[in-house]
C-alpha cells in the first residue's frame, strides 16, 4: 500500500480544538487591544477580559505581549511565502503584482 502523508496525520481531539480556538482567541484579542491603544499601552487584563480567559491562560498560550508581536510576524510571513509559492507554481514571478 503506498505510502500518504495524510493517511498518516491523527486528526485533532476535541481538546486539542479547543486549545487552538482559545490561543485564537486570546492572539485576536491581543491584536484589537494594540490596534486600539498601541503595544505599550496594551494590557494584557483587558485582552484576557476581551477573549472571556484568564490572566493565566494569556500567559499559558503567550508568554508576554512581545510573543503575540512574533506570533502575528510568524503568520505574515507565512502568508507572504505561500504567496510566492502560488505566485510561482502559477508560471507567474511577478514580485510587484505578488507583494
Amino acid at each position: 500500500m503506498p505510502h500518504t502523508d495524510t493517511a498518516d496525520e491523527k486528526q485533532p481531539t476535541r481538546r486539542e480544538l479547543q486549545r487552538i480556538e482559545t490561543r485564537e482567541r486570546v492572539f485576536c484579542a491581543a491584536i484589537d487591544e494594540f490596534n486600539r491603544v498601541g503595544v505599550a499601552n496594551a494590557q494584557i487584563e483587558t485582552m484576557v477580559k476581551s477573549a472571556g480567559v484568564s490572566v493565566g491562560t494569556f500567559y499559558k498560550n503567550f508568554p508576554g505581549k512581545d510573543d503575540v508581536l512574533r506570533e502575528l510576524q510568524r503568520r505574515y510571513v507565512v502568508r507572504i511565502s505561500q504567496a510566492f509559492a502560488d505566485t510561482a507554481a502559477a508560471g507567474e514571478l511577478d514580485l510587484k503584482q505578488t507583494l
